[in-house]
């Protein structure tokens, strides 16, 4: 084995040398790629010579880029989109380089209202982006109102303000549009010459009357003849056209054909800075409209009477006998101060307490007024209680929505109760302030808003304490007799009034400051010209018989309207009490009730 491997490589050695002796002509092969030409480099590839086994080499030129496409990226809203471009596949060579785009931002061509607008609240619209999700909210502002019931206004004139138009809407019922007053017209004052008084006649101070409405502004009076000691004596006027008679808080609007005493400004003005100050409260509405209407189809001069926080309504006997009229303005004045609410004995019990309150008043400030208000005898009367009982078994807000029984009800728990307030906290009024303070959204009663029971309860909960019904409660059970006591009325400072007749359902004429009561008189002088005016020039009744029913120990000096004496009627000292006399008023202006004396019967027959 060894001999055979020795005589191979020594053949071996024989072929190279006889190669290197003798040059071969080649016979190369196919060209084998050893190595790949790229982009970046030349390649290699080699042959081998079949005779000698030789190698050849030779590089490869390098090949051309090989180019892919790089898409392009649209935009969409939000994010930037690229334009298409190409690299090399092998090197990365960038050979079209790719732009950038901005944007293209939400397009909002689509939108929906989700919610609808109304007059009461907004509405929301969507909007929508064609290319993509995005949406967006927004607001719908309210609609305005749509026109329902017009309220129709009015110009101005002398005798009322007029009012713009106002509007009510149709899709829920507002107000939007108030009725605003318009200023008024101003009165073409024409002066009404009045003549000096004489011996033989009277005489009449200047007036004055608007030429457009014919309203009386200025009264006229009748002046005394020159020498007369009679006593001065206010006339009336029966209205030719609706009139308005201005006070410091009121503008009266009287309907024509209704009598009006010469001295109801006085009066109205005595009656309402009285309540001012008696009370605590402040009228706040100025002027207040006080209408009196008439209602020509009956004969009663009285009809429905009410008030509210901005103004009252009257009849003309309300002018004569002034207790509606104060009753009613008096609901004007708390209740443009408290707000509007529904409690008879609250409402009712401020309004009677200061009726009471004023009538004292007047009879120890104004005695020759009393007749125009009557006297505190007259509510004594009016709000006697018939079952205590009853009304301890419930509480005070029981009342608010039940009713006692009697003939004055509820208002005679309220007078009752704002009795008590005065003489225990010497305020009762301070619970009206609370309502001011506490509810103001309560003030505007044209809008509907009542103060709730629990709120009206927390007023005076606040004004005077939690157990301020527990307390009244306890001290009416030791005063269930203070509204029963009557006295005789003390005139013996009046000096002279007028009598009136007056027309309810039915007709009385006789002094209204006696009921069950009597008066007490010093030298009272009682007019009746004025009540004969009353009588014929607006009543149309025939006064040819009148007579007078007076109690016996009256004495009665009777005089003409020049004031000279027609006759004296003696009176009788042992006269019983319900003994009276009757006396002809023939030719007769005012009597003289003479010297000191107790009147239990004043009472005027035979007119027809």
């Amino acid at each position: 084995m060894k001999r055979f491997i020795l005589i191979l490589s020594l053949i071996a050695l024989a072929l190279t040398f006889t190669a290197c002796i003798f040059e071969c002509a080649h016979e190369y092969g196919e060209w084998t790629v050893t190595k790949p030409a790229t982009c970046i480099e030349e390649g290699v590839q080699t042959r081998v010579c079949a005779l000698c086994s030789a190698e050849a080499t030779s590089f490869i030129e390098k090949t051309e880029h090989s180019e892919v496409y790089d898409n392009s990226i649209n935009p969409t809203c939000t994010e930037s989109g690229l334009s298409w471009g190409k690299h090399c596949s092998v090197c990365g060579l960038v050979t079209v380089e790719q732009t950038a785009s901005d944007p293209l931002g939400h397009n909002m061509s689509n939108e929906e209202v989700v919610i609808e607008a109304t007059c009461m609240a907004e509405g929301e619209l969507v909007r929508y982006c064609d290319r993509c999700d995005y949406e967006e909210h927004a607001v719908i502002e309210k609609t305005d109102h749509k026109p329902g019931v017009i309220y129709m206004g009015f110009p101005s004139t002398c005798l009322k303000r007029g009012m713009t138009d106002g509007a009510r809407c149709l899709m829920c019922g507002e107000m939007y549009k108030e009725m605003e007053p318009l200023p008024p017209v101003e009165h073409i004052v024409v002066i009404d010459k009045g003549y000096p008084a004489t011996e033989s006649s009277e005489g009449l101070t200047d007036g004055q009357h608007c030429s457009l409405c014919n309203s009386v502004l200025v009264p006229q009076k009748t002046i005394l003849r020159l020498g007369s000691t009679a006593p001065s004596f206010a006339s009336g006027y029966v209205t030719k056209n609706k009139s308005i008679i201005s006070t410091k808080h009121f503008d009266i609007i009287v309907d024509a054909n209704v009598f009006v005493p010469d001295n109801l400004v006085e009066i109205v003005d005595v009656f309402t800075t009285a309540i001012e100050e008696l009370s605590g409260l402040h009228f706040k509405e100025d002027p207040i409209r006080v209408e009196v209407i008439k209602d020509n189809s009956v004969m009663s001069e009285a009809g429905a009477a009410y008030g509210g926080a901005f103004g009252a309504v009257v009849s003309p006997i309300d002018i004569i006998d002034c207790y509606a009229l104060v009753h009613e303005s008096l609901h004007t004045l708390h209740l443009s101060q408290s707000g509007w609410f529904y409690n008879i004995w609250a409402m009712e019990g401020i309004t009677t307490y200061t009726t009471y309150k004023l009538r004292l008043y007047i009879e120890e400030n104004y005695p020759d007024l009393v007749e125009y208000i009557g006297t505190h005898n007259n509510d004594v009367t009016n709000f006697e209680i018939y079952d205590y009982d009853l009304l301890y078994a419930h509480p005070m807000d029981y009342w608010i929505d039940n009713v006692l029984e009697g003939p004055n009800n509820n208002y005679s728990i309220g007078f009752r109760l704002m009795w008590f307030l005065d003489l225990t906290y010497g305020n009762y009024v301070d619970w009206i302030y609370r309502m001011e303070e506490e509810y103001p959204m309560y003030l505007n009663s044209s809008n509907g808003d009542i103060l709730p029971k629990e709120k009206q309860l927390e007023a005076f909960y606040m004004a005077y304490g939690d157990d301020v019904f527990d307390k009244f409660y306890d001290w009416l059970k030791d005063n269930e007799d203070i509204c029963s006591e009557y006295r005789p009325i003390d005139l013996r400072g009046a000096s002279s009034f007028n009598s009136y007749p007056l027309f309810y359902a039915w007709t009385e004429w006789r002094l209204t400051s006696m009921h069950s009561e009597c008066i007490l008189y010093d030298n009272l002088c009682i007019g009746l010209d004025a009540g004969k005016k009353y009588m014929t020039e607006y009543k149309g009744m025939n006064i040819d018989d009148l007579t007078l029913e007076i109690s016996k120990s009256a004495t009665v000096a009777l005089y003409d309207e020049k004031g000279n004496l027609v006759k004296v009627s003696e009176g009788v000292s042992d006269s019983g009490k319900h003994d009276f006399k009757t006396i002809s008023l023939e030719g007769v202006s005012y009597i003289q009730l003479v010297g000191e004396g107790r009147l239990d019967r004043f009472e005027i027959k035979g007119y027809k």
